[in-house]
């Protein structure tokens, strides 16, 4: 048997969108009906956020906090954050959420702890969000509208971090786990989410975070990977 040859999350995306351009990479459930992207459209969209990441200063091995509620826009934020080389940190909103600006404020603890270069949000989270130079608030979907730069993936070794989970666990307190790109589509395999996201038969997607004891921020890295070996056709 052949052994496979470690490649980061980004050089995976490249590899299928080159290989298999029109086979569909994602479909996700969005304003009453399902919307599928191809691998080809994928790699365009993390093109796309990996451009805007960089036009606002954010660099390779840059921590980036992900705070994304929608399907898509997550997808596109952390593909994107990989292609430019930068390590996501994504963070799950609490179930009930009724102070927005608490919250926001609660991130720049852990923004700061983590030395994260920027905190990218919807539009309509980012209004909360209170902008000093402390960290970039940039909206997702003005990344994922951004022009795409026709370049390679940033090279990153893949025993870099790929992802950074937090997790509150019982006490509260946040600890890191991170996951290199080399470990990470065969080893992460966590639940299901309960958003409407139907799984290509290829598809890496992340889903629906979790959320932390006594209403604390929660934070949730990916939590379904669906047939990673699909990556290394």
């Amino acid at each position: 048997m052949i052994a496979r040859v470690p490649r980061t999350m980004a050089e995976l995306l490249r590899g299928r969108a080159d290989a298999r351009p029109e086979r569909t990479a994602l479909s996700f459930w969005k304003d009453g009906g399902w919307t599928t992207w191809t691998w080809a459209a994928l790699r365009e969209r993390a093109e796309s956020v990996a451009a805007g990441l960089a036009a606002a200063g954010i660099c390779g091995g840059d921590n980036v906090l992900l705070v994304v509620p929608e399907v898509d826009l997550t997808v596109a934020s952390l593909f994107g954050a990989w292609w430019l080389g930068a390590v996501p940190v994504p963070v799950g909103l609490p179930f009930r959420l009724t102070d927005e600006r608490a919250f926001f404020e609660s991130l720049r603890v852990t923004a700061r702890r983590l030395d994260a270069r920027a905190l990218v949000t919807n539009r309509a989270l980012a209004a909360f969000a209170t902008k000093d130079e402390s960290i970039t608030i940039l909206d997702a979907e003005d990344l994922v509208a951004a022009v795409p730069q026709s370049a390679p993936p940033r090279s990153r070794s893949p025993s870099a971090p790929a992802v950074i989970q937090l997790t509150s666990g019982s006490t509260g307190v946040p600890v890191e786990d991170r996951y290199e790109h080399d470990v990470l589509p065969h080893g992460v395999h966590e639940r299901r989410a309960a958003q409407p996201l139907r799984i290509g038969g290829d598809v890496v997607a992340p889903v629906a975070p979790r959320y932390g004891a006594h209403g604390r921020p929660a934070f949730s890295a990916l939590q379904r990977l669906h047939r990673p070996h699909a990556f290394a056709g």
